[in-house]
């Protein structure tokens, strides 16, 4: 298991040193792992399946950032399960504030198995797991490889960090995550709520400005963490 969590935490620096990364104890990326193209026109699925890979680039890390893009956005990444048992994972795609995110599961045959449609554009239930990224389970049996291609499209600066667990240590590293969050939110709200006695007793506008600057910058934070679009605004997303 620290194995595995080391792996995931150095993708960036392991992507260039070996053709074939294991990113979980059964499941492995092919090749470099992940691939992009950027959409000059409107491409279909079944465009992309008649000829897999043709035109991606190699992005040289599991975590791009591609700064901002009008157009969409395509990535390709081949997962191989080369034990002899079947394998459970979880893809997950580390950064919320993308608004449009279609991701087609194709098999050996190039027949597309499973389709998702994520992002902030679409409301939170739609998505296969409530977390605050975007979080896929797949399941691949002994030997068998998967193609994913993913379209995304945003009007915020285009972050693609990929990642592969284990659905245990995705659910432990979840549990952490949410009570370090809830510890950091909760403190947030008590320095709001001290102060604004603070300024009641005082009148000093001060420490309403610091209220204010203090609630901004936990907004931006909950924003920018999906904590808003999970909890508060399932149903819609004008703040992202």
């Amino acid at each position: 298991m620290d194995l595995f969590i080391r792996l995931v935490s150095t993708f960036g620096l392991l992507v260039s040193l070996a053709s074939a990364l294991s990113a979980s104890p059964q499941v492995a990326f092919i090749g470099d792992g992940l691939r992009y193209r950027i959409e000059d026109r409107p491409i279909t699925i079944d465009e992309l399946i008649q000829k897999p890979g043709v035109d991606f680039h190699e992005t040289h890390s599991f975590q791009p950032n591609m700064g901002f893009k009008s157009n969409a956005v395509w990535f390709y990444a081949k997962l191989e399960n080369p034990s002899p048992s079947a394998s459970s994972i979880i893809f997950e795609v580390a950064y919320p504030r993308l608004e449009v995110v279609d991701l087609y599961v194709v098999n050996a045959k190039g027949e597309v198995v499973n389709t998702f449609r994520m992002g902030t554009d679409a409301s939170g239930p739609s998505r296969p797991i409530h977390h605050l990224n975007f979080a896929i389970p797949l399941q691949l049996e002994p030997g068998q490889q998967l193609q994913l291609y993913m379209r995304t499209l945003t009007d915020n600066p285009l972050r693609f960090p990929v990642k592969i667990w284990e659905p245990e240590t995705f659910r432990a590293s979840q549990q952490s995550q949410q009570l370090l969050q809830g510890l950091y939110y909760g403190g947030i709200i008590i320095m709001v709520i001290y102060n604004m006695f603070v300024y009641i007793g005082t009148r000093s506008r001060s420490y309403l400005f610091y209220c204010v600057f203090v609630s901004c910058t936990a907004g931006y934070l909950a924003s920018d963490g999906g904590i808003l679009l999970q909890y508060v605004f399932t149903e819609s997303s004008f703040l992202e």
